[in-house]
Order: structure tokens, then C-alpha cells, then sequence
């Protein structure tokens, strides 16, 4: 995700939706059953680099993101807690995306 955003870390509260379209076609892929999909953020980096905006928010996984991994059958959702709420555009938490991207369920909040 670091290439379509053009930068390093993904600026937090992005969310990714229409960008996981873009990231598989710069890199000439597709995500077929069963695949298991993973996004580099650099995030992680922050961690020890600058811990204050690492723990106050994040980008990841958006509604839409979700349902097109839904649609794609994947065994596993690529999502991670927060230590804050995801903008409003983005599924608010670790298990309501899971419950969503893995057994098609609409989140609640």
C-alpha cells in the first residue's frame, strides 16, 4: 500500500478501498480463493521511531476493502487491533472486521 499512497508510512486514517484494486495492479496480481492477503503499511516502523503518532491512529482495512475481500473468498482477514476508533469510513475494530471479511456479516457500532 506504500506504492499506490506514495509514501512511507501510509499517513493514518487511511483507508484502503479502491487502493487494494490499485496495489494488485502495479503488481500484476490477482487475489483468487483462498489467498491470503497481507498490506505493507510501514507503519510498524514508527513503533520505535516515533511512538506517539504509531499509538494514535493507524490506515487500514475500509467497508468497501472489506467487502471486495469478502467477495474473493479469503481465509483470513488482514486487519490488527487499534489503540483508538477508525474514522468513520473504516471498520471500527479488529473482531467486527473479522465477523465481516470472514463470514460476510455487516459489522454493528
Amino acid at each position: 500500500m506504500t506504492a499506490v499512497a506514495g509514501k512511507n508510512p501510509v499517513p493514518a486514517g487511511t483507508a484502503f478501498n479502491k487502493a487494494i484494486d490499485d496495489a494488485l495492479g502495479k503488481q500484476g496480481l490477482q487475489i483468487k480463493k483462498g489467498d491470503v492477503v497481507l498490506f505493507h503499511t510501514g507503519w510498524q516502523d514508527l513503533a520505535t521511531k516515533d511512538p506517539k503518532p504509531f499509538m494514535a491512529g493507524e490506515p487500514g482495512l475500509g467497508k468497501e476493502g472489506a467487502g471486495y475481500l469478502v467477495s474473493k473468498s479469503l481465509p483470513s482477514a488482514p486487519t490488527h487491533g487499534a489503540a483508538k476508533p477508525f474514522p468513520s469510513n473504516r471498520v471500527s475494530a479488529s473482531s467486527k472486521c473479522t465477523e465481516f471479511c470472514c463470514h460476510g456479516a455487516a459489522p454493528t457500532y
